[in-house]
């Protein structure tokens, strides 16, 4: 059996060597193609039968390689208390009077402007990233009539880790009564914005931004917008005629389009309230495009006493980013109604 053996290693050394020597001394060079590694061993095995058998094993280096997926969690069974007291930066109180587990106030060392209670009661969730898995989104409230103060948001990686978005000025970056919501895979990020002389409660327009999660990180898509309040029109015009009232025509003035202005030189509309001595608008509140209906009571001084009339119309307004309120531009006016 050694003998065997011998022979058959001597013959693969033979055949190595011609290969080796370029088949019978051709100068050109040989190459030769060789298999993926792998080897096989025969070993000699003993039977009691008739015949012996050879057991013949086979071995290769090929890698195999197992996929593993980690199940991602589900977001939405996340204790966010727990959460908020682990994050960086964040202090959490559930014990000071209005404060709870669902409500906690919250401090952050890095935005110290969105300091409030935590609604966690009502966490918004959505796929801000593309990738299949929603965030999460918790609203900041002011506790007052400031509204809201801002938003935080969490992600869940592929290792399921639980994280606040960055980047961290992103968190210092809301406006006043600020605003989340998820819109075609974006987060809209909104704020109210006025021209100063509105009540608290009825801003003039808003201004809102886009962002999607991209890399781990909150990142604008696109420029903000501003737009104004359609309801806001209406107080818009019953200012305009208390302004008047007041005699403050300058302010009163600049209430209304450059178009309008275009065709009533200051002077010239100022006189025409010469003989007003009191007016009083009231106007239709209403979220529909369009002129809007006012009421208008008005007493002029004449040389047989004071006269009152009331006058019916619609004004047609254009908002204004530059001064953040809606512009009295055209009027249809009549008399009576």
């Amino acid at each position: 059996m050694h003998a065997r053996r011998a022979v058959t290693l001597a013959a693969s050394l033979v055949a190595l060597a011609a290969l080796a020597g370029g088949c019978g001394g051709d100068d050109s060079a040989s190459s030769v193609t060789l298999p993926p590694l792998s080897f096989t061993t025969t070993r000699a095995t003993t039977s009691t039968g008739p015949a012996s058998t050879a057991a013949t094993t086979t071995r290769s280096t090929a890698t195999t390689v197992v996929a593993t997926t980690i199940k991602r969690a589900d977001i939405e069974t996340t204790d966010w208390l727990a959460t908020l007291r682990a994050a960086s930066g964040f202090s959490v109180d559930t014990v000071s009077p209005s404060t709870s587990a669902k409500q906690p106030y919250v401090n952050i060392t890095f935005a110290p402007a969105l300091a409030g209670y935590a609604i966690l009661d009502s966490v918004t969730y959505g796929d801000i990233s593309g990738d299949g898995f929603d965030e999460a989104i918790i609203t900041v409230f002011s506790g007052g009539t400031a509204g809201n103060t801002g938003l935080l948001m969490f992600q869940l990686d592929a290792s399921n880790k639980l994280s606040l978005v960055g980047p961290n000025d992103f968190y210092t970056s809301f406006g006043y009564k600020a605003y989340g919501q998820v819109d075609k895979g974006d987060l809209v990020v909104g704020h109210v914005v006025s021209a100063g002389w509105e009540p608290n409660c009825c801003q003039s327009g808003y201004v809102e931004r886009r962002f999607r999660v991209v890399n781990g990180r909150m990142t604008q898509q696109g420029q903000a917008v501003e737009t104004g309040y359609l309801a806001a029109r209406s107080n818009t015009i019953e200012q305009f005629y208390s302004m008047i009232n007041a005699k403050k025509f300058d302010t009163a003035y600049q209430f209304t389009t450059p178009a309008f202005q275009a065709r009533e030189p200051f002077d010239k509309w100022k006189a025409g309230y010469a003989t007003t001595k009191s007016v009083e608008a009231q106007a239709t509140s209403t979220e529909q495009a369009g002129p809007v209906k006012f009421k208008l009571t008005a007493v002029d001084t004449t040389a047989s006493g004071d006269l009152t009339r009331t006058f019916t119309g619609v004004w047609t307004l254009v908002y204004s980013t530059a001064k953040h309120q809606w512009l009295l531009d055209t009027a249809e006016v009549q008399l009576g109604g």
